[in-house]
């Protein structure tokens, strides 16, 4: 399981939103959005379809989403300022040799939401169920 979920996260953090979203400048904050809604509709069906208290879902939700969000905001917002630098080298407002230069420090930047990416994987992992089974009476 948790590499299933370390893959998925890695993959939304590296493809989505550095590789294709770099290119587009809107797409990351599209991918944002989405997940939010999704996030949101997930926590309202569970309330509603199976009456589980809010705060349980919180509980759930906030030990891995702390650096799984950030990691994603992290992304997002290294997408959107490669993009831009890249339709501003494209544009010839900027010069390949500062490019190069942002482009590293965007790398530097998503191996560290990396490393959150693998934090929010475990604790999804290995300590989300816990807290599962510790409030599941109230379920």
């Amino acid at each position: 399981m948790f590499i299933y979920i370390l893959i998925n996260n890695i993959s939304i953090l590296c493809v989505w939103i550095f590789i294709i979203g770099g290119l587009t400048v809107l797409l990351p904050y599209m991918i944002l959005l989405i997940n939010a809604v999704t996030l949101g509709s997930f926590v309202s069906y569970m309330h509603v379809t199976y009456g589980i208290d809010m705060l349980v879902m919180l509980l759930l939700l906030i030990p891995h989403g702390i650096f799984e969000i950030t990691a994603i905001i992290m992304g997002v917002s290294c997408s959107a300022f490669f993009g831009i630098n890249v339709w501003k080298m494209v544009l010839k407002k900027k010069p390949l040799s500062e490019l190069k230069i942002d482009f590293i420090n965007v790398i530097k930047m998503i191996a560290f939401a990396s490393i959150l990416m693998v934090l929010a994987a475990l604790v999804e992992t290995y300590i989300t169920p816990l807290f599962y089974f510790l409030f599941s009476s109230r379920f």
